[in-house]
């Protein structure tokens, strides 16, 4: 089941999740030309196709997740990830920098 987190005019979050998942990956977006925040997020079709559940945050600008919404977003998404067993962060590039940067904050035991 796919369900928006957190939206707001640059950022959405939002959850894959249902697969009685003990893990949850949470990915960053990396940079990009597309700018609308209707695209897939990083991973998710092998995240869903593994039966993972996992948040993607997409962002629409490419400022490195340098936002103030990004904290609001940490907490909406640890909100989910403390009922996991294990949750990791996951992204490269831009979202590489973001899921170092953000991981303890949504609950991450550690990046990849």
């Amino acid at each position: 089941m796919a369900y928006d987190v957190f939206r707001s005019a640059d950022f959405v979050a939002r959850a894959v999740t249902g697969f009685d998942s003990t893990i949850c990956v949470v990915t960053f977006d990396s940079y990009s030309d597309a700018r609308t925040l209707e695209r897939t997020g990083f991973g998710e079709l092998f995240f869903e196709q593994s039966r993972i559940d996992a948040i993607h945050v997409i962002t629409r600008s490419n400022e490195w997740y340098q936002n103030d919404e990004i904290l609001e977003i940490c907490l909406a998404i640890k909100a989910i990830t403390q009922n996991y067993e294990r949750v990791y962060t996951y992204g490269s590039s831009m979202g590489g920098y973001a899921a170092i940067r953000f991981g303890e904050r949504v609950g991450a035991r550690a990046a990849i």
